[in-house]
């Protein structure tokens, strides 16, 4: 019996240590979404559009009221192939600017440039700047939980 509980008291300590996370691997994980994500969004499928956005996403852009979820992002998505020059792009490679020790929460600050034609055809560029928060699902995988944009000059 007391070779039972010094072996549940070594596995019941052992346990109790602290997780070490690879922060480094954690941010090559949201580079790879990073790079991966315009070839999604090139497709023009809503669902590939917005693969990456957590299902409550909260997105605030300039002039507009903000959209609470992947399904109103999703909804919006599904109108832009049938404005001719509309385009999207941000940088080529993501600005990691800070992660949870926990390698739980991070996030970044990116430049995005948005063509959008009105009404008589000519076509407007909005230049911003992006704060994405992103967080981990329920699976463990990397997802924007916010997206806020401002304008940048």
């Amino acid at each position: 019996m007391k070779d039972f509980i010094l072996l549940f008291a070594i596995t019941f300590l052992a346990g109790c240590g602290e997780r070490v996370v690879d922060l480094e691997g954690e941010k090559a994980k949201i580079r790879f979404i990073w790079s991966d994500w315009p070839k999604k969004a090139k497709t023009m499928v809503p669902d590939n559009y917005v693969y990456y956005f957590a299902d409550d996403v909260i997105l605030s852009t300039p002039g507009q009221p903000p959209l609470k979820s992947k399904a109103e992002i999703k909804k919006v998505f599904e109108s832009m192939p049938q404005i001719p020059g509309f385009e999207d792009k941000w940088d080529d490679s993501v600005n990691i600017v800070g992660m949870s020790a926990n390698g739980e929460m991070a996030y970044s600050y990116d430049r995005n440039e948005m063509h959008i034609p009105d009404s008589t055809g000519k076509v407007l560029i909005q230049k911003n700047y992006g704060l994405h928060v992103w967080k981990k699902n329920a699976s463990g995988e990397w997802r924007v939980a916010a997206l806020m944009m401002t304008p940048r000059n």
